[in-house]
């Protein structure tokens, strides 16, 4: 039974690490998109 109690607390903690990368990874593409669409804005100013 503890072997399975084991696999249970490993699961948790690769869910977590699973949520903490994609939450780093929205913030990535969040400041990609904010650059990209700086950089369009300032190339309609020219």
């Amino acid at each position: 039974m503890s072997r399975w109690s084991e696999e249970v607390e490993l699961l948790l903690e690769e869910m977590q690490r699973v949520i903490e990368f994609l939450k780093w990874q929205a913030e990535w593409w969040g400041g990609r998109a904010s650059s990209r669409s700086l950089e369009l804005r300032c190339i309609y100013l020219l």
